[in-house]
Order: structure tokens, then sequence, then C-alpha cells
């Protein structure tokens, strides 16, 4: 009885780290990436990501670059929920237009 309960609390320990390493967790986010030089601020529409930010971040910058567009370090912020990365954007968008900053929108997603 004791090595039947063992066996099956070492099936839920097992079950419980496979489903947590195949479990998708998609974000919201949205990245953007400054050119000071150029005054503009280059936004991405709002989208869905399971990969982490650095990833993410790498691959707007790799777009960015393979356009030669002039950027410093872009960000990739992340939300709980779609209408609080739309509220982050439009505050981004707010700030980088009071700094007299274009903001150049991009339809990308790291897909």
């Amino acid at each position: 009885m004791i090595a039947q309960s063992r066996n099956l609390s070492g099936i839920a320990l097992l079950l419980t780290i496979v489903s947590a390493h195949t479990a998708t967790a998609f974000e919201w986010r949205y990245c953007l990436a400054s050119s000071t030089a150029e005054q503009k601020v280059f936004m991405t529409d709002p989208f869905m990501s399971d990969q982490g930010m650095a990833l993410v971040a790498a691959a707007f910058e790799r777009m960015l670059t393979s356009t030669n567009t002039l950027h410093e370090s872009p960000q990739c912020p992340r939300a709980d929920n779609e209408d609080s990365v739309i509220t982050m954007r439009s505050q981004a968008i707010h700030y980088h237009q009071q700094i007299n900053s274009r903001i150049i929108e991009l339809t990308w997603g790291p897909f």
C-alpha cells in the first residue's frame, strides 16, 4: 500500500512537471525603439506572444536592423491583458509626442 501511494505521488509530480514545461503562457506585448538622432520612435501594434521578453526584443531589433533603421535599444513591455497593453502603448505615444518625437507605427509580431 505504501509503495502504491509513493508511485501515485511520483506520477502526480511527474505530470505536474511535464505540464508546467508544455504549458504555453501567452502575454500581451508591444515593442518600441527610439531614434534620438532622428527624433522618431518605432512602435508596434499590440500582439500576443509566448516568447520571453529577451527573445521578442531580439527579434524586433533584428527586424529594425534588417531595414537599416537607426535605433537605440528596443523594449517590449508586457501586460496581463489587451486593455492594459493598449493603455501602456497610448501612454508611450503621448510621452513621445510631448518630447516631439515622430511616432512610426509598425505592424509586426514575432510570429
